[in-house]
């Protein structure tokens, strides 16, 4: 499924125009801490690209994800006879994944060859799942629903900025893949055992979907679309006053003296 949404992004095409965040001029208490107006301007940037994300998210129908039907079989000893049952899991949606943000300050590197490294953390707090249950255990037919919320989706995100400020995907890691709260109901007495086996089988298959976005198409767009936002042109001049501030402060910094 995840392939088949690659293939039609790709053909529509994700490059843009590129484009440049436009930043307010710069004061002079700007000039005497450049990095900490560049960090300032990364933010917004990182905020732009994130914002032209969701929405390629929404145009390619990713605010509704199919989760995968399953058959979960099981077994209970109930009087000394174990009896074997199965839940088939259906109708399972995701949604809430075209809210990714950005979680928290975006970080500023300057590398010595000039180009700016940009690191943040990115994620989703807003998730809700849901899936429908057919039990059959011992003559027993119930129709049950499990629906619930993920939460504290991260990935880390290394933008790298060059001098010319064409930034590229450096980096795209996932920290976590989520925390899962799932509540079971139309199970019964009789077979609320099953509900601590189908919350983590749930989970294993959200948390695997997820994955499996997050390092396909949702990375792919993130590429596409940073390609098309160059960093702001009104850093150019901060950057250089950063990167010599720097230079000067390792220049100045004592050597250890080695008898």
């Amino acid at each position: 499924m995840f392939k088949s949404i690659a293939i039609i992004l790709l053909a529509i095409g994700l490059a843009q125009a590129s484009s440049v965040v436009k930043a307010k001029p710069h004061s002079v208490q700007s000039l005497a801490n450049p990095l900490a107006t560049v960090r300032a301007d990364a933010t917004a940037w990182v905020d732009e690209i994130l914002a032209n994300v969701r929405t390629q998210l929404l145009a390619a129908g990713l605010d509704t994800i199919l989760l995968p039907d399953f058959i979960l079989g099981f077994s209970q000893t109930i009087l000394g006879i174990t009896w074997h049952g199965e839940a088939g899991l259906s109708d399972g949606l995701l949604k809430g994944i075209e809210t990714l943000h950005r979680t928290g300050t975006a970080d500023v590197t300057i590398e010595p060859n000039g180009d700016l490294l940009v690191t943040l953390e990115a994620g989703v707090n807003d998730g809700t799942l849901a899936y429908a249950l057919l039990v059959k255990f011992m003559d027993l037919g119930p129709k049950a629903t499990a629906t619930g919320t993920i939460k504290n989706i991260r990935v880390l995100i290394t933008l790298r900025v060059d001098t010319q400020l064409r930034p590229k995907l450096e980096k795209f890691d996932i920290k976590n893949l989520g925390t899962l709260s799932i509540d079971i109901k139309g199970l019964g007495i009789i077979l609320n055992f099953l509900v601590e086996i189908v919350v983590n089988a749930i989970g294993n298959v959200v948390k695997g979907v997820v994955g499996e976005l997050l390092q396909g198409v949702i990375k792919g767009i993130v590429n596409g679309v940073i390609e098309g936002i160059l960093f702001p042109e009104t850093s150019r001049t901060l950057l250089q006053l950063a990167a010599i501030q720097q230079q000067a402060q390792h220049l100045a910094a004592p050597v250890p003296y080695i008898r």
